[in-house]
């Protein structure tokens, strides 16, 4: 009984440990993907764009960046669900 829950803790550890790594991937992606992006709206700014289309399409993309930021945020946050270990 004993063996059996170490190796439950044992299963439950490994899944902490590779949710906690896919969490730094996707975090670490999208903080670089998110620099790119401040970059190129930057970019996009200082070239005075006028085109009003243009100035909507990048507050669109703003939004879903700055939306995308939040979401993966509160993924960290998330806790665990048991998945029937």
């Amino acid at each position: 009984m004993i063996e059996d829950a170490n190796l439950q803790l044992s299963k439950a550890q490994a899944i902490s440990d590779k949710r906690a790594e896919a969490y730094r991937v996707i975090r670490q992606t999208y903080d670089e993907f998110r620099s790119k992006f401040d970059k190129t709206r930057k970019r996009l700014d200082d070239l005075g764009v006028q085109d009003a289309s243009i100035r909507d399409l990048i507050a669109e993309l703003t939004n879903a960046v700055v939306i995308g930021y939040a979401n993966i945020e509160r993924l960290g946050a998330a806790e665990p669900v048991a998945t029937g270990v």
